[in-house]
């Protein structure tokens, strides 16, 4: 029987485990067997070190993939006629996506974060960051969090640029690696990745470490000869938490409780879970009414957060595209209304109806498939006021399509491959590049 707490972290990964957590508090013992035969082992004790009873914000229009959700739909409107490039301004080369809030736009670059006036492109202020970031923004009471590429956590203030604490790996006392998480900031905590595969909370202030989970260094499971569990970025919701992870054959999908880490539940999908340019080694998943919603390598899973039943509730297998070893990259899934979409690298972007598609089979809305057959791994993004999406291609340009209809509204070049998520703030749409430029399009 499993313990569902009111507040939980939710993941996706391929060994569990917090061997090296303190443990003070009893909790109920539950069945700690997977679905997939695993057991894990864990501690019927945990400490509570993160209080989920503080207030609660989904961050709507300030941090990566548009809130805290991870649904990649902004309360915006966006660009319904051709566009065209209105300025560019170069942060060398990155993965970090651009978040836009109260008219700037805050991104990684090769020589640290920068802020740029989302009117006219001219840089507000620039943090240099000796080995660059590729994370993107994470913006919460006036500050921004951003982790770098030797897992250095920045906490800056958004108006000056003044950086107020730098909390490094080292004083964590935790595995220094690149911090290509995005941050999650809820009950007064973060939540992020530091490597490839540990998951921390860390409180802000104080800069000390609240939990990690690590599960490459738990007993709990074995990883494959060549396979490191990998993690994503955060999805925090009113209930929980959820990163995604990759080992060498078969991803798994999870909840732990955000309070102490406890493992709650683990679901292997049948799939590599994988992705390019999601700030996040691999792809952030999405959460919406209780639903999880899964990326692998062959299609979409979708599960529920309390996992009464580990099964999928339906699963929209996608053949196109498949590769070497059957091996692809898709983008993370973006919900908007009772929709899904995802784009995969055969140049194809989905549209699935999520009310309509039950297991074993999906409802397709519509397909798209980009000209040029180039890889889609730029995670599509909808402006909610006229339903408009938004993603790069790696054929260097920008698609905009009706997400109702899948109809093409436009085509805009932008120089050079998009693998990172489009931003949408009034009627603008921004991007960066995999030549470094950030690129703002208008009318």
């Amino acid at each position: 029987m499993f313990r569902l707490l009111p507040l939980c972290l939710m993941l996706a990964c391929s060994v569990l485990g917090a061997e090296e957590m303190t443990i003070t508090t009893t909790v109920q013992e539950k069945d700690n067997r997977t679905q997939d035969g695993h057991t894990d082992f864990l501690p019927k004790e945990w400490k509570k070190t993160v209080d989920t009873q503080k207030p609660y914000n989904d961050l709507q229009g300030a941090c990566f993939r548009a809130n805290l959700h991870r649904t990649g739909t902004l309360k915006t409107k966006g660009l319904a006629t051709q566009a065209q490039s209105l300025w560019t301004q170069n942060v060398g080369a990155t993965e970090s996506s651009p978040v836009v809030y109260d008219g700037t736009v805050y991104v990684g670059g090769k020589k640290g974060i920068y802020a740029i006036n989302a009117t006219d492109g001219s840089e507000r202020w620039h943090l240099p960051v000796k080995k660059g970031v590729a994370s993107s923004a994470c913006i919460a009471n006036g500050l921004l969090y951003m982790g770098d590429n030797v897992g250095t956590m920045h906490v800056v203030d958004i108006e000056t640029g003044t950086e107020k604490k730098a909390i490094t790996a080292k004083s964590l006392k935790v595995k220094t690696g690149i911090i290509k998480s995005s941050v999650a900031y809820a009950f007064e905590a973060i939540f992020y990745s530091v490597g490839e595969t540990q998951l921390i909370a860390v409180d802000p202030v104080k800069g000390t470490l609240l939990w990690k989970l690590d599960p490459q260094s738990s007993a709990a499971y074995s990883v494959k000869p060549g396979g490191l569990p990998r993690t994503n970025s955060p999805i925090i919701t009113e209930s929980g938490m959820l990163i995604g992870q990759f080992d060498e054959k078969w991803g798994h999908a999870g909840m732990v409780d955000a309070a102490t880490s406890e493992v709650m539940w683990a679901k292997r999908v049948d799939s590599d879970i994988f992705g390019c340019g999601d700030s996040g080694y691999f792809n952030t998943h999405a959460y919406k009414d209780g639903l999880v919603y899964v990326i692998a390598s062959r299609g979409l899973h979708v599960v529920t957060d309390t996992a009464k039943n580990l099964s999928d509730l339906w699963h929209g297998i996608v053949t196109e595209g498949v590769g070497t070893n059957d091996f692809r990259q898709n983008t993370a899934p973006t919900l908007w209304k009772n929709n899904v979409y995802f784009g995969v690298d055969a140049g194809i972007v989905y549209g699935m109806d999520t009310t309509k598609s039950k297991k074993p089979k999906y409802h397709k809305l519509w397909e798209f498939a980009v000209p040029s057959k180039k890889p889609v791994n730029s995670a599509p993004t909808v402006s909610s006021e006229d339903g408009l999406l938004v993603f790069g291609c790696h054929d260097g340009n920008v698609y905009c399509l009706d997400a109702t209809s899948g109809k093409h509204q436009w085509t805009a070049e932008v120089g050079a491959p998009v693998i990172t998520t489009p931003w949408v703030d009034k009627g603008n749409v921004f991007v960066t590049t995999k030549a470094g430029d950030l690129v703002c399009l208008g009318e």
